[in-house]
């Protein structure tokens, strides 16, 4: 019994509806609640098992070749994408070369260096992420018709549905500040 409140409330069938229907929905928000919770830990559970598999990788072998290709294949893992290319800066700073890759037919990767005057690149090597939403239509890819057709190949697109993003990219790169004294 709460003190203030009728002593024949409960037996009032609206009042018992009223409580039925309150703790119906309380039950109802905390079972979404919880479910979306353990989505969002299922998924940082499986970024964490790739960023573990990439340091056992990368400290199983001396080969950096092999070291490339096993972080490419991680990253990708890790961020529930179907293909990751790893590219590095040529000797006089002007081109990202290709040096591994994981979900890409051998016919895209040899498409050629990325040029760094290309828009989506230097905003890219500026420290931006940077998401391309449609590959048909999005003016900033270098080399875009090997784009598509890598796209229709292998159905990367496809995969995602529509409306997902068809790739993301971003720059890890070292201070050059420090590096060239600056």
């Amino acid at each position: 019994m709460i003190p203030g409140l009728p002593p024949d409330l409960h037996s009032n069938q609206t009042f018992a509806l009223a409580e039925i229907i309150f703790f119906a929905t309380a039950l109802f928000a905390t079972v979404y609640l919880t479910a979306s919770m353990m989505a969002r830990l299922r998924e940082r559970e499986r970024q964490i098992a790739a960023l573990f598999q990439t340091t056992q990788d990368v400290s199983s072998t001396l080969n950096l070749d092999d070291v490339l290709a096993q972080l490419a294949r991680n990253a990708a893992l890790a961020l529930n994408a179907n293909a990751a290319t790893i590219r590095l800066l040529d000797e006089r700073g002007e081109k990202l070369n290709f040096v591994a890759a994981y979900g890409l037919s051998q016919a895209y990767l040899s498409k050629g260096p990325l040029e760094l005057t290309n828009p989506l690149v230097s905003a890219v090597m500026s420290g931006r992420s940077v998401i391309v939403d449609e590959t048909t239509t999005d003016t900033r890819l270098q080399y875009p018709q090997k784009v598509i057709e890598e796209d229709s190949q292998h159905g990367h697109r496809a995969r995602h549905g529509p409306g997902a993003p068809a790739g993301a990219a971003a720059c890890l790169r070292p201070r050059t500040e420090l590096l060239h004294g600056r």
